[in-house]
């Protein structure tokens, strides 16, 4: 008797000693904390509390900081004072939409802050995002959500669709059976989804290894397919990058970049002069079926490119099939109207391309393979493309998605071994020396001061740049001279 009421002592007082830990927890009243003072310098290593940046839409600065004890975590503003927006436990960060909303999932929501009322909305999102089978934390994937689209459209990739938030109204897009296939899911793991805004409001999608089966549109209301199923050249998609209204160039890992007119489906390509040749040849055919498509397959061409073709039409033979493929040359129809008159190609070949990043301007900054080298650069409106300087490295020390960004007047913003800046017309160094540290880009502000986090050897610093300065002043600043006449706190370190 007496050694039972011993253990249901001992297990009053455990609950008891519980109880008053929880309760203690709960009576932690989270600390209000403020931003960080940013200097007139160049560069600025920020204090140890600050873990994450993000720019609203308004070019505003909001750090994500921790109180002494790390129990709340809060995002702060100096241009928002008093305002603290306090997070849940266990989530994930994900990034300020068109509408001036900063989303962050927790195990199974999807929230936001409208950082206009600073009010708090939730959408219950169980089975959207997959679960860390260490942590427990949401995983949201690369590509997932897309919340870049002028029209304030929210757009989010699961499984089996995507969820489309228009306004205050959620809908949902099912893949059909093709995309879906017999696992009847799309594997999210795997795939790498892609999201770009091409003229006139269209979103378009694709996904690398063809998990897509092509790509697709949305306009708002009717979504679109460009099936691989239909057309072979659509069925290893590196990048889609928008044109003019109405066209977009497709990008493979085999084959050359060509345009698509997206109101017929019809893929703009032009062949090599031996297979241009091969179907001039055919014009000539004793079948109609066979010169009829001939002659529709060069009147394609013709709109693509009429100068290679009337070339290639040169080194036919037969002077009665020469004067006829001239002929069809000659008497193609041209589009009438500007809005449907086909882009110019590329100037130069583009294969395995990828899209790193495209602005306002319809600036689009590439990466691509040419005889066995990796280059990159910039395909303008016009067709012209700006290669990066020879001495910008071209190695991304972080994914593609986190090494890039678009200032509010169109520049993009790169991290390679160094920071670089396309201003839309060449590119410009914003410092002269290497970074030995992984650099992700968190965002940039309308006054054009960059934010970033740097991680080496596991250690991790955010800092700013603010290229309107030079120099570096102060204990805890980072930057080409600082080197050598301080140490830092977290080594976010430049070399030669």
């Amino acid at each position: 008797m007496k050694r039972m009421l011993g253990i249901v002592s001992m297990v009053l007082t455990g609950l008891l000693t519980c109880n008053a830990i929880a309760q203690r927890s709960a009576d932690i009243k989270p600390v209000k904390l403020t931003a960080p003072e940013l200097r007139k310098v160049r560069w600025q290593s920020l204090d140890k509390k600050v873990f994450y940046a993000v720019v609203d839409t308004k070019g505003r600065i909001w750090f994500l900081r921790k109180d002494q004890d790390e129990e709340h975590a809060q995002f702060v503003c100096a241009n928002a004072p008093g305002v603290n927006l306090m997070l849940p436990n266990n989530y994930r960060i994900l990034r300020v939409d068109g509408a001036n909303r900063f989303w962050i999932v927790s195990r199974d929501e999807l929230w936001h802050f409208d950082l206009n009322t600073f009010s708090k909305v939730v959408k219950k999102t169980k089975g959207l995002f997959e679960a860390d089978k260490t942590t427990g934390w949401p995983l949201c994937h690369p590509g997932q959500v897309y919340m870049d689209h002028s029209s304030k459209r929210v757009y989010c990739h699961d499984h089996t669709g995507i969820h489309v938030l228009d306004g205050k109204q959620w809908t949902f897009k099912k893949w059909p059976a093709e995309v879906l296939g017999a696992a009847g899911k799309v594997d999210m793991a795997a795939a790498t989804l892609h999201s770009v805004e091409a003229p006139g409001g269209l979103a378009v999608f694709w996904a690398t290894g063809d998990l897509l089966k092509g790509f697709w549109t949305h306009d708002g209301g009717l979504w679109k397919h460009y099936s691989s199923k239909t057309d072979r050249n659509m069925d290893d998609i590196t990048a889609i990058v928008p044109m003019e209204r109405g066209f977009v160039l497709v990008c493979g890992k085999s084959r050359d970049a060509f345009v698509v007119d997206l109101a017929s489906g019809v893929s703009r390509t032009v062949p090599d002069t031996a297979g241009i040749i091969a179907q001039l040849m055919r014009l000539g055919h004793k079948d109609p079926k066979i010169s009829a498509a001939a002659k529709r397959a060069v009147q394609d061409m013709v709109r693509a490119d009429s100068k290679k073709i009337t070339e290639s039409a040169g080194f036919i033979s037969d002077g009665k099939l020469r004067k006829l493929a001239m002929s069809v040359i000659k008497n193609t129809p041209r589009e009438r109207t500007k809005t449907t008159k086909t882009p110019p190609a590329p100037g130069l070949p583009l294969r395995n391309a990828h899209l790193i990043a495209h602005n306002s301007r319809g600036d689009a900054l590439l990466t691509w393979t040419a005889d066995g080298k990796k280059k990159m650069g910039v395909l303008r409106t016009d067709g012209k493309i700006v290669e990066t300087p020879a001495k910008m490295s071209l190695e991304m020390s972080r994914p593609s998605h986190q090494s890039r960004l678009i200032a509010h007047d169109g520049s993009i913003i790169i991290a390679t071994r160094r920071l670089w800046k396309w201003n839309g017309q060449k590119f410009t160094a914003l410092c002269d020396k290497q970074f030995d540290a992984k650099i992700e880009l968190l965002g940039v502000d309308r006054s054009g001061r960059i934010f970033m986090e740097a991680e080496r050897t596991g250690d991790y610093v955010r800092a700013m740049c603010d290229p309107r300065y030079k120099g570096v002043e102060g204990s805890g600043v980072v930057g080409p001279a600082v080197i050598e006449t301080l140490t830092v706190p977290i080594q976010l370190q430049l070399r030669d």
